[in-house]
């Protein structure tokens, strides 16, 4: 899913104002291509619940602020997050309680680690569109455990 052109601004700006505690409202930030589209109503049909019907992402926030700020993850960190697990390349993943997209391509994280990003999707609250409800930096040491950076930090 390439994110569109504008999704930087909009997806930095939810994420500034609910740091400062301000309400938000979701954004729509990309498509899911055809095939992560496709497999997910695959599945969703196979479980005999509605699939989605239309292929706009939307985003929010808020889960994601509350998962990786006490991490030490900063703005920038949460975007490059959501960039990499909702490229075209990423995979869906379904599980008995949540549908996932996985980027299995390693992204250095900036700290230490090399992550896989798994971008979490809620697919009934935002109805009919998906919705990007967090992203899970997997096999990643937490920056609020590391005192150093490994390399200078750029605000996107």
């Amino acid at each position: 899913m390439p994110l569109y052109p504008y999704a930087k601004t909009l997806i930095k700006s939810n994420l500034i104002q609910i740091s400062l505690g301000n309400k938000v409202y979701p954004v729509a930030i990309g498509r899911l291509t055809d095939k992560q589209y496709n497999d997910i109503n695959l599945y969703r049909s196979k479980i005999k619940c509605p699939g989605i019907s239309d292929p706009e992402v939307l985003y929010l926030g808020r889960h994601h602020c509350q998962s990786r700020f006490p991490d030490g993850y900063d703005i920038s960190d949460l975007y490059l997050q959501i960039e990499n697990s909702m490229s075209a390349n990423s995979v869906v993943v379904v599980g008995n309680k949540m549908t996932t997209m996985e980027n299995r391509v390693l992204r250095f994280d900036g700290y230490k680690s090399n992550v896989r990003d798994v971008a979490v999707l809620e697919l009934m609250a935002r109805r009919p569109n998906p919705e990007l409800f967090s992203v899970i930096p997997k096999e990643d040491i937490k920056p609020k455990d590391i005192n150093e950076y490994l390399w200078p930090r750029l605000d996107i």
